[in-house]
């Protein structure tokens, strides 16, 4: 047992170790013995108590800095305050401060934090040929090994180069990796260089693709596809775009009811109103537009005609009974009721019989006679119509020859003694009620010796 001293004062131990004694008592003996202070340490080791005189926090790699820490430490009470911005990879943003208002939170352009930026749809791309910033893209392919999307100019011009899908963001070379726009604004656009019907590209212009690639402000005609892809929002060198790429060129608009598209020289349609009650849709070659399907000839034409006559003269013979062969080709389905027909000049009562045969030459073994009309009385002035007892019914292409004989024995065609003034016009007639007043002014009429051939057709 150690040795208690007699004294006041005890001497100190500057490194007490854990085999080293103290004196106490038994609680239940009441002796006095010693105790190693490592026995002490067992006692309390996991389930003793104490005060803790200070306290200090690090923030580690989360970003977060601590007001209260190991420099500061709290001894009593206290609050500790973080401040700082949490760390990406431990859940946070890495932002101190929020964006404005309808922003959204990305990736960076380096892939290596957050940002708040303007809202936009973005898609990275693989480029199939060299690109510039603002070119519009086509797909091309798919690249599986990475899966991006191969893309190339589109050409408003080619088909097999729409739609565009979007705008290139940057300037890309061949195979290289970068990102094109599909909805948003595009920044640094030189929209004065987009082509235009003015000076330069207005505010609230549309853009479309234009032909053979690149973007115009003049809206594609002719065999061109039609696909709008932006509007200017600032009209500069360094301008900006409102990009909306919906994938697909345009449909034609809405029609009314009742109308008919009709295209222009430019190939552009517009909206052509249905007709008024019995009017026809009639062309022109050109154009078209309706007209009243009674009281008015549609002139639809033969092919060039050649002119044969038996004494080898036209419109003008010494003989009697000379007779003429007008040759042309039928270049629509008709059915054949009639033939009007205008003399200029008439003198004295002629009779005249007006056929139509099938072939190109009468008296050719291709030639046979369709049908015959004949008649006794010729007014002086005006149009005559001769009857067919049967109707004649003819194709588009058929090749036919109509002849004029002066059949009494008594007249001669284009002599003296017979037509003065010969300036004949013919027109087959479909339906020969109707009237036919413009036979004499539809076909032009000239000096004797003349002959002139139309067919006017009229709907029933």
């Amino acid at each position: 047992m150690a040795k208690i001293s007699n004294t006041n004062t005890y001497p100190t131990k500057a490194s007490p170790s854990s085999t080293d004694y103290v004196i106490g008592t038994d609680a239940s003996s009441k002796e006095t013995k010693t105790f190693t202070l490592q026995s002490i340490a067992n006692l309390y080791g996991g389930s003793g108590s104490g005060t803790v005189t200070s306290v200090g926090l690090d923030g580690g790699t989360t970003g977060l800095t601590i007001t209260s820490d190991t420099t500061n430490p709290i001894t009593t009470i206290g609050t500790f305050t973080l401040g700082g911005t949490l760390a990406v990879a431990n859940g946070g943003t890495g932002l101190s401060a929020l964006g404005t208002r309808s922003q959204v939170m990305s990736v960076n352009a380096g892939a290596t934090g957050l940002e708040f930026t303007d809202p936009k749809v973005i898609e990275t791309i693989e480029a199939n040929e060299a690109i510039s910033k603002g070119d519009p893209l086509y797909i091309v392919s798919w690249n599986n090994g990475t899966s991006t999307a191969v893309v190339a100019k589109a050409d408003a011009s080619n088909p097999a180069k729409m739609p565009c899908v979007g705008l290139a963001q940057e300037n890309l070379t061949t195979g290289a990796t970068g990102e094109m726009m599909v909805v948003g604004l595009m920044d640094q656009i030189n929209v004065n260089a987009i082509p235009s019907s003015g000076p330069n590209p207005l505010v609230n212009d549309v853009i479309y693709v234009a032909s053979g690639g690149g973007l115009t402000s003049i809206k594609p005609t002719g065999t061109n596809l039609i696909q709008n892809i932006a509007i200017v929002v600032n009209a500069s060198a360094q301008g900006t775009l409102q990009i909306t790429a919906i994938g697909r060129t345009n449909d034609l608009p809405n029609l009314p009811e009742g109308s008919i598209w009709l295209g222009d020289s430019n190939g552009v349609p517009s909206a052509l109103g249905i007709g008024t009650n019995n009017t026809v849709l009639i062309s022109n070659g050109t154009t078209a537009s309706w007209q009243p399907s009674t009281g008015t000839a549609i002139d639809v034409g033969f092919t060039p005609l050649s002119i044969y006559a038996s004494t080898d003269k036209v419109l003008d013979s010494s003989t009697t009974g000379t007779t003429l062969f007008i040759q042309s080709v039928c270049d629509m389905d008709i059915t054949i009721n009639a033939v009007d027909f205008f003399l200029n000049q008439i003198s004295g009562s002629p009779q005249l019989t007006i056929g139509l045969y099938n072939g190109t030459i009468v008296g050719s073994s291709s030639s046979t006679l369709l049908g015959t009309a004949t008649t006794s009385v010729l007014t002086t002035l005006g149009v005559n119509t001769l009857n067919f007892s049967t109707p004649i019914t003819l194709t588009a292409g058929q090749n036919i020859v109509i002849y004029i004989s002066s059949n009494n024995g008594t007249r001669y065609i284009g002599s003296s003694t017979g037509f003065t003034d010969v300036n004949l016009a013919l027109s087959l007639v479909g339906n020969n009620t109707d009237p036919n007043n413009s036979l004499a002014t539809a076909i032009e009429t000239s000096t004797a010796t003349t002959e002139r051939i139309a067919l006017h057709f009229y709907s029933t």
